[in-house]
């Protein structure tokens, strides 16, 4: 009775230490195949005071003196930090590449309870322009060029609108436009394609759905459902998963897989993000009602003094590419380039990977000059 005893107090230990010793050496594989060897290279996890409170960059490439790359991640709350290394390595011979896990995400995850107040978007915008500034002094560059993704790309927008002395370019990855218009016109592409198809079922679904997102109960209304309608459009290619995965839920079980494995992450790290509240989902938070009320042309306008890209996955409904191209249409900027991968959906950094690169050495680089 006694051996069984210990039998079950030991087996639950000598799992957790394999899986443990596992982890380690899958990070010391992964840290040596994505070491940064050149002489004048970097690789720095850095905390640095941002907006009061401390939050986290990973700064890499192969040669310092390149331009400075800095890549604002979507959600709020899909931090790149642990899993985006082997992505950006053809990035870093053209440029110094900086990801920065935003405010109560990742690794610059924060109790809500000290920083609810803060999460806003003023805030996020603040806490974005003292992230530039501090590379510029870091680096000595009056100049760098920005990528936003996502809700990055509404972080992005400001930036290009309001401190264009600071930036050589910004590149406008899927861009946030109007959250109301971009989940309306998700929603409507998909019920239009359950009518050509004659999918009575999805098209009941839909229906109930109306109006969508509710301007009664914006919030609630839109992530009730949003689960939902990325899993349909994830079915016919057309949603937030990139080709190769599939599905939503494998993409994302992906990306934590790649954080279990990464040197840059700890355990604290992936418990926060597997089960510490984010701020979108605190109803006493009031950030997802700001999220919701996001409108760029009303509140930057359309005229650009800096170059602008934007790149767009030509099958992405999930925040529609024909959305993206209008609104492209309306801006004005000394050089504007809409770039449209043909095979992609919301990521085409992921989707493809090497014709993006190429974008940003071929058309984005020589901006710098």
């Amino acid at each position: 009775m006694l051996s069984i005893i210990l039998l079950l107090i030991l087996a639950p230990l000598i799992v957790v230490a394999t899986l443990l010793w596992v982890r380690r050496q899958l990070i010391n594989h992964f840290s040596s195949v994505y070491a940064v060897r050149t002489p004048a290279g970097i690789d720095l996890l850095q905390k640095v005071a941002i907006g009061g409170i401390d939050q986290w960059l990973h700064i890499r490439g192969c040669d310092q003196s390149n331009p400075i790359l800095l890549f604002l991640h979507g959600g709020p709350g899909v931090p790149q930090i642990g899993w985006f290394d082997a992505i950006q390595r053809p990035w870093e011979n053209s440029f110094t590449v900086v990801q920065w896990d935003q405010r109560q995400t990742g690794k610059s995850y924060q109790p809500l309870s000290k920083i609810r107040n803060t999460m806003t978007n003023q805030q996020m915008i603040q806490d974005t322009a003292e992230v530039i500034q501090y590379l510029r002094k870091r680096f000595k560059q009056e100049k760098i060029f920005l990528i936003g993704k996502s809700y990055g790309s509404y972080l992005g927008a400001h930036m290009a609108a309001k401190h264009p002395e600071w930036l050589h370019a910004y590149v406008a990855d899927g861009q946030m436009i109007n959250f109301m218009e971009f989940a309306h016109q998700e929603y409507k592409q998909l019920l239009n394609h359950a009518k050509a198809e004659g999918d009575k079922e999805l098209i009941d679904k839909l229906n109930g759905m109306a109006p969508r997102p509710d301007p009664n109960n914006r919030w609630q209304s839109f992530i009730e459902h949003e689960g939902f309608i990325c899993e349909q459009l994830d079915r016919i290619g057309k949603g937030l998963s990139p080709y190769s995965y599939g599905s939503s839920s494998r993409f994302f079980k992906s990306l934590l897989v790649s954080k279990l494995c990464s040197q840059h992450l700890s355990l604290k790290d992936i418990y926060h993000h597997l089960f510490s509240l984010q701020a979108p989902y605190d109803p006493q938070c009031g950030f997802a009602e700001e999220i919701m009320g996001i409108d760029i042309p009303s509140e930057i306008g359309s005229a650009f003094s800096i170059p602008i890209l934007a790149i767009s996955g030509a099958n992405d409904w999930h925040v529609p590419c024909s959305y993206q191209t209008e609104w492209f249409a309306s801006i004005t900027a000394p050089h504007k380039e809409h770039i449209v991968f043909e095979n992609s959906i919301h990521y085409p950094y992921l989707d493809e990977p090497a014709q993006y690169a190429q974008v940003l050495t071929e058309k984005l680089l020589p901006l710098a000059a």
